[in-house]
């Protein structure tokens, strides 16, 4: 299993939105009135972990590509899929 840690003030730091993102899309549209408020006061500057099979980042096109049972976690907040592709910001 590859490791990625990026810290708040690194070039993914912006993937906390990402993530916070994908998390709400997983809860679907009938997902709990709990998880939603959870989600509002989620630190979306806390450094965000990546952990995957293989993890490539692409730099030039700024983004990082994770695939092999994937999971990203930030501040108690954890994401799990297959493969995801993350697109950030310098």
């Amino acid at each position: 299993m590859n490791r990625l840690s990026i810290g708040k003030n690194a070039a993914l730091a912006g993937a906390g939105f990402v993530l916070a993102s994908l998390a709400m899309l997983s809860a679907g549209a009938g997902g709990d009135v709990a998880q939603a408020q959870a989600l509002a006061n989620h630190n979306s500057s806390a450094p965000v972990d990546f952990a995957a099979g293989s993890i490539e980042v692409q730099d030039r096109a700024d983004r990082v590509v994770l695939a092999g049972d994937v999971r990203v976690t930030q501040a108690g907040l954890v994401v799990s899929a297959p493969r995801m592709t993350v697109a950030y910001t310098r």
